[in-house]
């Protein structure tokens, strides 16, 4: 049975990553300051190291920028943070 266009674009975006992308950008604008990558995990309840993967692309499409490094609030280390632009 094939698969229909809804079905492969569905596809294609959670195998890229696309998705958690996009979901990663809306949990930056709507917490509106910088945060680490292992805050915005804990705010959208995935795993840091999926939110940390993503982050990197985001920049170089200039939808976020890295910040000042501080103190995690979830891991207590210091860490970079993450803007929206």
């Amino acid at each position: 049975m094939a698969l229909n266009t809804l079905e492969r674009a569905t596809t294609y975006v959670e195998n890229t990553g696309l998705s958690t992308q996009y979901k990663i950008l809306r949990s930056l604008l709507a917490i509106g300051r910088p945060v680490t990558s292992a805050e915005i995990a804990d705010h959208m309840g995935i795993d840091r190291f999926k939110a940390g993967r993503r982050l990197p692309d985001l920049a170089k499409k200039k939808l976020v920028r890295r910040t000042r490094a501080r103190k995690c609030r979830v891991t207590g280390r210091k860490a970079i943070t993450w803007t929206a632009y």
